[in-house]
């Protein structure tokens, strides 16, 4: 798995405190569960997220491309999971642990289909440092393509209608 952002948190009586984070970790779903052993100690539950940096796209089928530059198309074959080093271990950790919390917690998952969207990324119609890319820094994906942000007006808005509409379908008290 790539080395990611891991974040720690700790669950509080008045809601979720945030706790350490720390970058460039490997680990695998029992490593999560050593963190989140090693925070523990007041007798509160505590749960991990783990947020990877994504991997090279030519995992998406298109050997010669170079990061997401150029994907100007979305995933045809929805069919079966993408392989692009997600671990799909640790989406299973993180509900066991949203599940144990006693705050309310709903979770909306899109990863899975985001994967889909290869062609939704800044790649190099980006800013470095607040400025545009150069035209020498465009011709060179392998160096500076954004491959973590997302650009397109579908892919966003397909979150927020995923999460609109799990929001607006919950019962509310007053």
């Amino acid at each position: 798995m790539a080395a990611g952002l891991l974040i720690v948190w700790r669950q509080a009586r008045n809601g979720v405190q945030h706790g350490r984070s720390a970058r460039g970790l490997q680990e695998s779903p029992a490593d999560v569960g050593e963190v989140g052993a090693q925070e523990r100690g007041s007798g509160e539950d505590d749960g991990v997220l783990h947020e990877r940096v994504p991997q090279p796209h030519e995992d998406w089928g298109n050997p010669g491309g170079v990061k997401c530059a150029m994907e100007t198309t979305p995933l045809a074959n929805a069919s079966r999971r993408v392989a692009i080093g997600t671990d799909w271990r640790l989406f299973a950790e993180q509900e066991s642990v949203v599940r144990s919390m006693r705050l309310p917690v709903s979770l909306v998952r899109i990863t899975a289909l985001s994967e889909l969207r290869k062609d939704a990324h800044t790649a190099v119609h980006t800013l470095r440092q607040g400025k545009l890319l150069t035209a020498e820094q465009q011709a060179d994906p392998a160096t500076y393509a954004d491959c973590i942000h997302w650009c397109l007006p579908g892919l966003p808005d397909t979150w927020n209608e995923f999460l609109f509409a799990r929001i607006a379908s919950r019962p509310w008290r007053i």
